[in-house]
């Protein structure tokens, strides 16, 4: 199901997240941990000398493990977030999203070790979210103790991308 964007009639709301445009910059730094690995993989790959064959496997292997890893540590720390992120802003992009508005209820904080998760029900409407900072999924994933915004009793719209949390927005207090 999809639905414009739009603004809700008597409710006004300030955008707390929106999807990055810059989605590589999210683990950019996490991918520059490969850099090393790789250098001295190189390093090491061109500076093979050895006084029998076994000492020589050894060392072309050292050499290659540690090549691999820096540029498997790369791919996983930018290369996924990258490209789920970029599916995540196509299907916006494509309308293929849900709009969902509504109170949070069920709200059960995060620690970095247990995922924050809450519930946002509405007319109609009940979606569960659940996320965590320290995992490779892309969308909002700010938790309660590291300064996220959400609690329970809220009123919130959030735009959905195959359950992941593309825009969410948290209305304003009612005077």
């Amino acid at each position: 199901m999809s639905r414009p964007l739009t603004e809700s009639h008597s409710v006004d709301y300030d955008l707390v997240y929106s999807l990055p445009r810059n989605l590589y910059t999210q683990r950019a730094l996490l991918a520059l941990l490969g850099i090393p690995l790789f250098l001295v993989g190189r390093a090491l790959w061109r500076r093979i000398e050895a006084p029998d064959i076994w000492a020589w496997v050894g060392q072309v292997l050292v050499s290659c493990l540690l090549q691999a890893m820096g540029v498997l540590t790369a791919l996983f720390f930018f290369g996924i977030p990258t490209v789920q992120g970029a599916y995540l802003e196509a299907r916006l992009l494509r309308g293929h999203y849900a709009q969902v508005e509504g109170t949070i209820e069920e709200f059960t904080p995060g620690d970095g070790h247990v995922d924050e998760q809450w519930t946002v029900v509405g007319p109609g409407t009940r979606r569960t979210y659940s996320y965590n900072p320290y995992g490779m999924t892309p969308g909002f994933d700010r938790i309660h103790s590291e300064g996220g915004p959400i609690r329970p009793g809220l009123r919130v719209r959030v735009v959905d991308v195959d359950g992941y949390i593309a825009r969410l927005e948290i209305a304003q207090p009612q005077p």
